[in-house]
C-alpha cells in the first residue's frame, strides 16, 4: 500500500464516528475496494476520496447516527452506503401522516 493510500485511509478512519471505529484492518481492505470503484467513477483517487469523505460527514452528522445507530466502517463501505439517499439516514424525515380512512369507513359514515 502506498503512502498516499495509507494517508487516505487514515483520513477516512479519523472522520468515522469514534465509538464505531472497529475492525481496522478489514475496513482498510474494504476502503481500498471502494476507492478503486469510486476512482473509476470520479476520475481520480483525490476526487474519489473527497466525495467519500463528504458522504461520510453527511452520514456521521445524520439524525440516524445522532440517535445512536451507526454502522461499523467496514459494513458502511462493503454495502456502498455512500450511495444511500439522505432520507435513509433520517434527513427530511417527517412524522407519518395520520391514517387515512378506508373507502369502507367513508361509506359507513355516509350511511350513518
Amino acid at each position: 500500500m502506498t503512502q498516499d493510500r495509507k494517508q487516505a485511509f487514515e483520513k477516512f478512519w479519523g472522520a468515522y464516528h469514534p465509538e464505531r471505529r472497529a475492525q481496522k484492518s478489514q475496513a482498510r481492505l474494504s476502503f481500498d475496494l471502494a476507492m478503486h470503484s469510486l476512482a473509476s467513477e470520479h476520475g481520480s483517487h483525490e476526487q474519489a476520496l473527497a466525495f467519500l469523505l463528504k458522504r461520510l460527514a453527511k452520514y456521521i452528522s445524520s439524525p440516524q447516527v445522532s440517535k445512536g445507530y451507526c454502522l461499523a466502517p467496514k459494513r458502511w463501505l462493503d454495502e456502498r452506503r455512500w450511495e444511500d439517499d439522505d432520507a435513509a439516514w433520517g434527513y427530511g424525515a417527517q412524522q407519518r401522516p395520520a391514517k387515512r380512512s378506508s373507502v369502507l369507513d367513508e361509506i359507513a359514515k355516509i350511511r350513518a
